[in-house]
């Protein structure tokens, strides 16, 4: 339960320094708060307080998120997603699960995104038409690991 705290706990600062600063944290410190929060998820589940917690240090950084200039008008942008999977993690215990799995989802598609413009620059808070689709999939993905469970 610490070391996935401590997991999500790297996730999200790292979020919020990005949005605050617009300067990228370096890849391995995602890697390292996605591998011990996704290892939690596997091994029992979020708990609900981190929940809270991980919604209220996304949505202070959203609105600068939501305004960044690589947003495009009528598309989905890394803020939209980020504030999406917020307000899902609302639901619940379901929602958290759903929740980190579509977080997930977000990070694969902005990174296939990234890859296949050309691997030019961050491969964050830019168009991402990757990241919506893998942010169903991986929710859906997710709902039907607990509906086995």
């Amino acid at each position: 339960m610490t070391l996935a705290l401590l997991g999500a706990w790297v996730m999200l600062t790292g979020a919020a320094w990005t949005d605050w600063t617009r300067r990228q944290i370096p890849n391995g410190w995602w890697l390292l708060g996605l591998g011990v929060a996704l290892g939690e998820m596997l091994g029992g589940g979020l708990p609900w307080t981190h929940g809270l917690w991980a919604g209220g240090v996304w949505l202070v950084g959203e609105w600068r998120a939501w305004r960044h200039p690589a947003h495009q008008p009528g598309s989905l942008s890394w803020g939209d997603l980020k504030l999406i999977t917020t307000l899902t993690m609302l639901l619940g215990p379901f929602g958290l699960w759903i929740a980190a799995w579509g977080s997930i989802g977000v990070y694969v598609g902005a990174f296939v995104s990234w890859w296949r413009q050309g691997r030019q620059g961050r491969w964050t808070g830019r168009p991402m038409p990757w990241a919506p689709g893998a942010w169903v999939a991986l929710s859906v993905f997710g709902g039907f690991l607990w509906i086995m469970r």
